[in-house]
């Protein structure tokens, strides 16, 4: 190789402190309450000027326990809340846990293919445990990859710019 592509050519060790970041277990799973937030925000405003339901994404979740008592009363909506911000504080912290010190500008990248990974596995998995056939419809699975991205986006901000920038 001449002098001239090496000189061109980036060198990761010549490459600033602040270039890579890994994301911390507690700043993981904080990104992931607020993007659990941020979901049931989006699904809120796909689905409220169709169906009138500011509480859809929780009597969904809830239903999978409690089948048609979920579309009554206030204790589904609290319980589907819970179960979603505990599970999207989980998925937070563990896409923490399981991704390396990367260049900042990768943790959107990654991010955003780990949350459509998420909403892969609750676009074929809730449906068949939820006793709603709304679940089943393509306008609801689209506004749940909607709402899942902009989790990963969340997540990819936590990453990018919350993210440990000490080495290792």
């Amino acid at each position: 190789m001449s002098q001239a592509q090496q000189a061109l050519q980036p060198s990761l060790a010549q490459a600033p402190q602040s270039y890579f970041s890994r994301l911390s277990v507690r700043t993981g799973a904080i990104a992931g309450f607020i993007g659990s937030v941020a979901i049931m925000i989006a699904i809120s405003a796909i689905t409220i000027p169709a169906t009138m339901e500011i509480w859809l994404a929780p009597r969904f979740i809830a239903s999978i326990f409690l089948a048609d008592a979920a579309w009554v009363g206030i204790f589904p909506i609290v319980l589907g809340t819970v179960i979603h911000l505990i599970t999207g504080t989980l998925y937070g912290a563990l896409l923490a846990l399981i991704t390396p010190r990367i260049p900042r500008a990768f943790w959107f990248v990654i991010a955003i293919l780990y949350s459509i990974g998420i909403w892969a596995i609750a676009a074929y998995t809730l449906p068949n445990l939820s006793q709603s056939p709304m679940m089943n419809t393509l306008p609801y699975i689209n506004a749940l990859l909607i709402s899942h991205v902009i989790f990963g986006i969340v997540l990819g901000i936590a990453g990018s710019f919350f993210g440990d920038t000490q080495a290792n």
